[in-house]
């Protein structure tokens, strides 16, 4: 169509659904977006060819549960109702990676792929999921190397974005480690607002 017509040395891709976050696939031109409305899903952008196609399967017999990594997970995400974003990507072998976002249909969670880089384009399934205490919603989520999770929670229960505007604490991050069945909360990371989140390339932070 003509609004995706290229304009002022700018080129646009039309059609994608709220992509809210995107992470670059290292070494290649893919990027992957996700989509913040219930079953947008995840979208793999080819930067060279300004084009994008659906990444998360609709066919929920494409997943493929990792029950020694999580095992506390009920189940594959319905990608019908899947509200992804918060992305983070994770190498874990050769030309693989792991998937992380944060997700709010169906369900509170961290949901997981694995993206497989090695074809022609990078393809995903879905892996498995954490799944957040209840009445708390994940904002971010960051992976360190040994496959602990923490995720930001904007707002806790009881707080509202007149707290936020008026700087008062709203937030916490919350941290999940392989073997755990549950999210716990780590002190002192109580914010107004707590939005992103990054480990640090040592691992350390």
């Amino acid at each position: 169509s003509t609004a995706c017509a290229p304009s002022g040395g700018l080129n646009f891709i039309c059609g994608l659904q709220a992509a809210e976050d995107l992470v670059l696939v290292p070494n290649t031109r893919w990027l992957i977006a996700s989509g913040m409305m219930a079953g947008s899903g995840l979208h793999l952008i080819d930067t060279q060819a300004k084009a994008a196609r659906n990444l998360f399967s609709s066919d929920v017999s494409s997943a493929r549960a990792d029950k020694k990594r999580f095992g506390g997970c009920p189940g594959p995400l319905d990608p019908k109702l899947a509200v992804l974003h918060g992305l983070s990507l994770r190498p874990a072998e050769a030309g693989r990676y792991t998937l992380y976002a944060t997700n709010h249909g169906g369900r509170e969670s961290v949901e997981v792929f694995e993206v497989d880089a090695h074809r022609a384009a990078p393809s995903a399934v879905w892996i498995g999921c954490v799944v957040l205490p209840d009445k708390l919603a994940a904002n971010s989520v960051a992976v360190f190397g040994d496959g602990a999770v923490v995720v930001t929670v904007l707002m806790l229960p009881g707080k509202t974005f007149d707290d936020l505007m008026s700087g008062r604490n709203t937030g916490i991050v919350l941290m999940w480690t392989p073997g755990s069945k549950d999210f716990r909360r780590l002190p002192g990371t109580e914010l107004s607002g707590n939005n992103g989140v990054e480990t640090s390339a040592d691992g350390r932070e």
